[in-house]
């Protein structure tokens, strides 16, 4: 199945609001757009989505479209996509480092309080290979954060294969989004570099000289490889220009 003009009418980032519909001459692929995880949407398009997964549950495929999401909540895509659709715990960790100033300190520093884990040991880490030197100066505690996302009762409603659209406006909960499904294997990611930004969101501040205000990210988020995920973002699984007809055309050559 083609889509015509994609980017040429979207500019390659999907209209507007959420839309779910279904895709394929059978109907045997799902598609939501979801262009935001705002709080004061959940209560309304959680419940909307959850049951279009139900009535779609046959379909083989569901691609949630997240390229024009700026963030919101990360409750939003637990409850709507993630918890409906597992059959087992899915654990996911992420590692964070801070500079150990009074203004840091002032915002976040109470989570690094009792952390067992060392600045040092995630420099020293193998695993974490692309972390710039020039970066771990300054840099002096750490800590991870492991969060268990447990399936339902009900069990699993959607049991096709997975797939999440991404772009450069991915920020804030939804790259949160698209770094569990990297981490976990949850769902495949398919299309350009995320806007990263993987943290508790940006600090406004007020100089107290100048009284100018601004802005500025407390915390220094790891990659899985050790990249900063503010300065580059979550690599797709699969580059694209064009993701959903990457992703309709990768489904229609393994019917």
């Amino acid at each position: 199945m083609e889509v015509e003009d994609e980017d040429k009418e979207h500019n390659g980032v999907p209209a507007l609001g959420l839309h779910m519909e279904r895709l394929g001459d059978k109907g045997d692929t799902a598609y939501v757009i979801a262009d935001s995880f705002d709080d004061s949407r959940m209560e309304e398009e959680v419940p909307e989505i959850r049951a279009f997964l139900e009535a779609a549950k046959d379909c083989g495929n569901l691609i949630i479209d997240i390229r024009g999401n700026g963030g919101g909540n990360t409750v939003y895509w637990e409850e709507a996509f993630v918890r409906p659709n597992l059959t087992e715990p899915l654990t996911y960790r992420l590692v964070r480092l801070m500079r150990d100033t009074a203004l840091a300190g002032q915002f976040y520093g109470s989570f690094y309080q009792g952390s067992n884990l060392s600045a040092e040991e995630v420099k020293n880490d193998p695993r974490y290979s692309e972390f710039p030197e020039e970066d771990k100066r300054g840099l002096a505690l750490a800590r991870e954060i492991v969060t268990t996302i447990e399936p339902e009762d009900s069990g699993s409603v959607f049991r096709g294969r997975i797939w999440l659209l991404t772009g450069p406006s991915v920020y804030s909960s939804s790259e949160a989004f698209a770094v569990f499904c990297r981490e976990t294997g949850f769902a495949t990611l398919v299309g350009q570099r995320t806007g990263g930004s993987n943290s508790g969101g940006a600090i406004l501040y007020e100089l107290p000289a100048s009284h100018l205000l601004i802005q500025f990210d407390v915390e220094y988020c790891l990659n899985g490889d050790g990249s900063c995920n503010m300065e580059m973002g979550t690599a797709p699984d699969i580059e694209s220009d064009e993701p959903l007809q990457t992703v309709l055309d990768i489904i229609a050559d393994k019917r």
